[in-house]
Formats: structure tokens, C-alpha cells, sequence
């Protein structure tokens, strides 16, 4: 059963129709940028719905969504601090994730919340 605080969550988000929207030049630059600054391959702008993780934007990633267990987004939306994963490979709480034991070996992981104006992590 979800909390009352994840049903508004994701009745916020719903509330900016957002989801499944045409790609966006303002957030496909958000996500080179980033990916420059922090050198990395893999930069995404992600919303974490009820059952799936979209990606608003995705640098470096030809994906548009993901299912969001077992998401580390799904952590990240959870908390209202930076969450990082130094070494995604030996940190039990993402060993097992597809991204991380699959193809694509997602070794290093950083997410920030992107808090809407009524307070809820997106």
C-alpha cells in the first residue's frame, strides 16, 4: 500500500503533464551540460511515476523509461539530499541493479530531487 505522502507525490506530478511529452530543447541541454561538468557519459532529467521511471531528457542513453523497481531513481526520489553511489558495484544497495550488473556496467551514481513548488520530489 502507498503512503499518503507518495500518493501526493504522484498526483503532483501528474499535475504538471509532463509525462510522455515531445523531448524538450531546454532540458536536452540541461543534460549535456551536466554531463560535461561532471564528465560523465550519462546525463538524465528522470520523473518517477507510479510503476516506471521516465527520462525527460537522457544524455549519453537511447532509453525513455525504465520500470522503477529496481530504479535507483526510486531511492533518490525518496530523499531530500544528494544521493551518491561511489562504487555502484560493490554498495549492496545497487549491486544487483540491471543498469550496474548488466550492458551498460553503471559504475558511479548521483541524483538530485527536482522538488516541485508545492514540495514534493519529482
Amino acid at each position: 500500500m502507498e503512503s499518503s505522502i507518495e500518493i501526493k507525490r504522484i498526483e503532483n506530478l501528474y499535475k504538471y503533464e509532463i509525462l510522455d511529452k515531445p523531448a524538450d530543447g531546454c532540458y536536452d541541454e540541461i543534460t549535456s551540460l551536466a554531463s560535461k561538468i561532471f564528465n560523465v557519459p550519462v546525463a538524465i532529467v528522470s520523473l518517477v511515476d507510479t510503476d516506471r521511471i521516465w527520462f525527460k531528457s537522457a544524455y549519453g542513453l537511447e532509453v525513455e523509461e525504465i520500470p522503477r523497481v529496481p530504479g535507483l531513481c526510486s531511492s533518490a526520489v525518496m530523499s531530500d539530499d544528494v544521493y551518491i553511489v561511489e562504487d555502484a558495484r560493490n554498495d549492496p544497495r545497487t549491486m544487483t541493479n540491471p543498469l550496474v550488473s548488466g550492458v551498460m556496467g553503471l559504475q558511479f551514481y548521483a541524483a538530485a530531487p527536482l522538488k516541485s513548488l508545492d514540495g514534493y520530489n519529482l
